[in-house]
This record gives structure tokens, sequence and C-alpha cells, in this order.
């Protein structure tokens, strides 16, 4: 077992499948949610709106070694 971090997401509350989307580095892991984040706002002049409440951030998990990684 080796220690992950479990990208979770969540949109308008509600919980998304994201089984499957562990990443070795937190600091990676973070990235990919801040980018999910900030990709439902919206520019208007000087103002950001946001599209819809989407959530996202990460969660340590134990995996196995074999297990597939995203970074």
């Amino acid at each position: 077992m080796v220690m992950a971090f479990l990208l979770l997401v969540a949109v308008g509350g509600q919980p998304q499948d994201t089984q499957g989307m562990y990443f070795r580095d937190i600091n990676r892991c973070n990235y990919f949610a801040q980018e999910i984040e900030r990709g439902n706002l919206i520019r208007s002049g000087s103002y950001l709106y946001r599209t819809e409440r989407i959530d996202a951030y990460c969660l340590p998990r134990m995996v196995d070694k074999d297990t597939r990684f995203w970074d």
C-alpha cells in the first residue's frame, strides 16, 4: 500500500464520480482541484461570476502499488 491523493469534485453540492483520479503528489492534485474550481468563472468587466458552484479538493488515501496515477 502507498499513500495517494484522491481528487474529489462536487457540482452544485452533488458529488461527481471521480473514483480512480489518484495522484502521488499532493501539489499536482491541488493544481487540478484549483483549475477545476476556476473553470466555472466568467469575467464581466472587472468582475468574476460563478456559473455554478464547483468544489474540488484532495483527500489522502492508501491504495495498492499497482493503482493508476494521473501524475
